[in-house]
């Protein structure tokens, strides 16, 4: 199959939006330049534009200077290809293009592969979803979602199924129901250079994701990896492959 963006590109662009645009959260855009002519169509035409008028303030807060997402829309907008253009009406997207269908929150995760309710296995770039939301796992226990909560718009939330605390940098916690890979994303990786510099580390055992948390332990009392617990520095693909072997038994 041809991919339209690896993983990595896939959460580059993702946090790219998180901390360098201004972003505003509205029902049913995918991008769409926050100018007036934008701003009044989420707010007075289709099913969607009584709801939007809540979130009016922030769209015009950043009138001119920003993009309006809704949650799924940052997701097929960049799959759309999004270019962050203002001058475009759709930040440079076309509409349904690219093999990616026009589909909400639900029709999206159902087009995942390998869904699973089990995120100890979750990679970055994987799609993640609760009822009538989405978001994706950028890595590091972080997920980058559009939401009117928070400081609404697109911004880094923790994963809370995987963090047992606020991750700093992160502007709230949520708790997923499932997740999977989006079938237009390579997941596949390639070990070089780029890969070892962008891989997240913990540095402490308190650092590492819970759901990891318990193996690398294991993994610590035996004597497998230095340090006591609190001067790891263990990668997060360390952690995954310790998980897999104490679930086989192999660290008991």
């Amino acid at each position: 199959m041809e991919y339209l963006m690896t993983a990595d590109e896939l959460c580059a662009t993702l946090t790219d939006i998180a901390d360098n645009r201004k972003t505003a959260y509205m029902l049913g855009p995918w991008g769409w330049p926050a100018n007036e002519k934008m701003i009044a169509r989420a707010t007075t035409q289709g099913s969607h534009a009584q709801t939007n008028r809540q979130w009016l303030p922030r769209a015009n807060a950043i009138k001119g200077k920003g993009f309006l997402f809704d949650c799924v829309g940052l997701i097929k907008g960049i799959l759309w290809g999004w270019r962050a253009d203002p001058g475009r009406t759709y930040g440079g997207a076309g509409y349904a293009c690219n093999g990616v269908p026009d589909c909400d929150a639900r029709g999206m995760i159902k087009l995942c592969r390998e869904v699973s309710t089990d995120f100890s296995g979750i990679v970055p770039g994987e799609a993640v979803w609760l009822d009538g939301h989405i978001g994706v796992y950028v890595g590091g226990g972080v997920v980058v979602e559009s939401t009117p909560a928070w400081k609404g718009g697109v911004q880094r939330s923790t994963l809370e199924n995987a963090c047992d605390k606020l991750i700093p940098g992160t502007a709230g916690r949520r708790t997923w129901t499932k997740h999977g890979k989006l079938p237009w994303v390579d997941y596949s990786k390639k070990k070089d250079e780029k890969e070892d510099k962008d891989m997240v580390y913990f540095k402490t055992l308190a650092d590492v994701p819970e759901w990891y948390r318990g193996a690398v332990d294991k993994a610590v009392k035996a004597g497998a990896l230095n340090g006591d617990g609190d001067g790891l520095n263990v990668s997060e693909d360390l952690c995954r492959t310790l998980t897999i072997l104490d679930r086989l038994g192999k660290l008991d």
